[in-house]
């Protein structure tokens, strides 16, 4: 039993080895919306109006010392 155990546990860490190729790598980047449908990503984009009075009624020390850039704009300003 024990013999035939540890042959299959050779066979099984053998298997799980990241060693196999695979025939289709895919490629995939930020802005890829192949999964979308195209009647979604044909149409303009829109943006949704900001409620004033909510931003007003949000607690802004919560947000103190806070600042975010998205990645976009940081590699727009990095690169020369």
């Amino acid at each position: 039993f024990f013999a035939s155990a540890s042959s299959l546990v050779g066979c099984w860490c053998k298997n799980t080895t990241h060693s196999s190729s695979f025939a289709f790598v895919s490629q995939k980047t930020k802005r890829d919306v192949n999964n979308f449908d195209q009647d979604f990503t044909r149409e303009d984009p829109i943006l949704t109006p900001v409620d004033e009075t909510i931003i007003k009624q949000i607690n802004q020390e919560e947000f103190k010392g806070f600042s975010y850039f998205g990645e976009e704009l940081l590699i727009n300003i990095y690169v020369v």
